[in-house]
């Protein structure tokens, strides 16, 4: 048996987490591969997270592949792409994020890491990184290449797993790093365009892909 997270994604934590997110405002996301936005979603709220809630005290729930979407860098030629989940996909792992984060359940909290972390952020970054300039000579600006694609996912389970153990909410993050974009003979070419392999990498897109990512970096950190 499958140890089941009902009490952490029950109804009053999805809606919850439904309320805080983008898609509940005038400025909501895109629809996932099943063409539901997120105003048809609202429309019928109460009984989607009711049945939603049921399939994962069931223990039916699993994610749905991703949306491809190619949204033109500014001043450039290039493209990014953005791999979109299905709504409730997305107020289920909203739902995981703001669990792990209240509770700190994963071991990337430290002196180094400041991007996707609850009151932390830019400012706090330049503030420390102003604070290093007061008495370093040098500074080293540096980026890891498609960072996001190129995750090796058996770490990053890894990870997930010493920090987890059999936590309840585990094979479901698990379920979200398998995650892969739904291929098309229209969109075929673009992401090969974009060095994207399956197996490889955490989709950029989903609401749980910063925090894994920065699992990912935690010893690294």
């Amino acid at each position: 048996m499958t140890p089941r997270p009902i009490k952490i994604l029950s109804k009053s934590r999805l809606r919850e987490a439904w309320q805080k997110s983008r898609d509940s405002s005038p400025n909501a996301g895109r629809p996932g591969i099943d063409n539901v936005t997120a105003l048809g979603f609202a429309a019928n709220l109460d009984h989607n997270l009711t049945v939603l809630a049921r399939r994962l005290r069931q223990g039916l729930y699993g994610p749905s592949p991703l949306r491809a979407a190619f949204i033109p860098k500014p001043n450039s030629n290039k493209e990014r792409m953005i791999c979109i989940p299905t709504i409730t996909d997305r107020v289920v792992q909203r739902t995981i994020a703001a669990y792990l984060t209240e509770q700190k359940k994963l071991p990337i909290y430290n002196s180094s890491s400041f991007g996707f972390l609850r009151d932390l952020g830019t400012k706090a970054a330049i503030d420390a990184a102003v604070e290093h300039r007061r008495s370093h000579d040098w500074c080293l600006k540096t980026d890891i290449e498609s960072f996001f694609d190129r995750i090796p996912r058996q770490y990053l389970k890894a990870r997930l797993l010493k920090a987890l153990g059999d936590h309840s909410l585990a094979p479901i993050i698990s379920k979200v790093i398998d995650c892969e974009v739904k291929v098309t003979q229209w969109n075929r070419p673009q992401i090969q365009k974009h060095g994207i392999q399956m197996g490889v990498g955490v989709r950029q897109g989903m609401p749980l892909s910063p925090i894994l990512a920065n699992l990912v970096l935690s010893e690294f950190d």
